[in-house]
């Protein structure tokens, strides 16, 4: 247990199989295309886990598989990445999430589909006996693709000193953030799902600005809004700031929102400012878009921190 570590995090939500299937050629609609497939360990916190992990945090997964192979894989999974499996739950009823994306040549997200309903098992009176054990990790993580009343009951029930940061995950998803932004650390959203938290059509920076303003009024103490290739915004009680994507040679988007957001947490714990701590996360996606797999095999913190242009700082 990792009790009195400020480097400890646990990461709580989806952990699953990505299944990818990268274009050859233009995708065509209503027909069979070519392309090159490929299988390997996904979801949100899973992914966010994994780079934490790599940049040298003790790791902890609260999640949900079936007892199927595909279970079997996603803990193995973890366990290989040095990331905390005790809070790994199995159902009897339901399989393993997976998620499956068709990727144009360009390594662009064309369409994809997901099945998590086992993450709706999760549920407060499943979590509740955790909490003990959850209690001894300062830092929580957590993705939407938990059940509303989960993520509800986590932010009245953490513990008073944990860091509790949240990404929306989806457009459809984010809309389980309504009204429980009061108390969250940490706010991750892309524009659109921005746009969802806010009802704000975000179509020009000032647009950002604003929908920054009103993560903060809604309770959170910051709002990262994430621009793809315009980089990402940061909103706090004491600066507003754009900060811009760094150069990278594009392979696949896939997770560079998942390490943006671990680049992140990681610089937090290492009590970098909120936007140098930003401008690592940044580094971190900058290195995920140059691999084929959502974590980096290459990430750590000392190559994220030379990337981001910062200096060592201790751990």
């Amino acid at each position: 247990m990792p009790e009195g570590s400020s480097m400890a995090v646990l990461c709580i939500g989806a952990a699953h199989l990505d299944r990818k299937a990268r274009a050859l050629r233009p995708v065509v609609g209503g027909s069979s295309n070519p392309v090159s497939t490929r299988t390997a360990p996904g979801g949100v916190a899973r992914n966010v886990a994994a780079g934490l992990a790599r940049l040298g945090a003790e790791v902890g997964m609260l999640t949900r598989v079936g007892r199927d192979p595909e279970g079997d894989a996603v803990i193995a999974a973890l366990e290989a990445e040095g990331i905390g499996t005790e809070l790994v739950t199995r159902s009897p009823q339901r399989p393993t999430a997976c998620y499956t994306a068709l990727l144009g040549p360009d390594g662009e997200l064309a369409v994809a589909f997901a099945d998590m309903a086992v993450y709706d098992e999760l549920l407060p009176a499943r979590i509740e006996r955790l909490m003990p054990r959850m209690a001894a990790f300062p830092n929580w993580f957590l993705d939407c693709n938990l059940p509303r009343e989960t993520l509800e009951y986590l932010v009245a029930n953490r513990p008073v000193q944990t860091r509790l940061l949240v990404d929306a995950v989806s457009v459809p998803k984010a809309v389980k953030l309504d009204g429980l932004l009061a108390g969250v650390d940490t706010v991750f959203a892309n524009r659109d799902e921005a746009a969802v938290l806010t009802g704000l059509a975000i179509r020009a920076p000032l647009d950002v600005c604003v929908a920054g303003a009103r993560l903060l009024e809604a309770g959170a103490r910051r709002a990262v809004i994430t621009l793809g290739v315009e980089g990402a915004f940061l909103a706090t009680l004491d600066e507003f700031a754009f900060l811009p994507a760094l150069p990278a040679a594009v392979r696949e988007v896939t997770g560079a929102g998942d390490a943006t957001i671990a680049g992140f947490i990681c610089g937090l714990m290492r009590d970098l400012t909120p936007a140098a701590a930003l401008r690592l996360g940044l580094a971190c996606a900058a290195m995920a878009l140059e691999s084929e797999g959502a974590v980096p095999t290459e990430l750590n913190v000392a190559a994220a921190l030379r990337r981001a242009g910062l200096d060592p700082v201790p751990a």
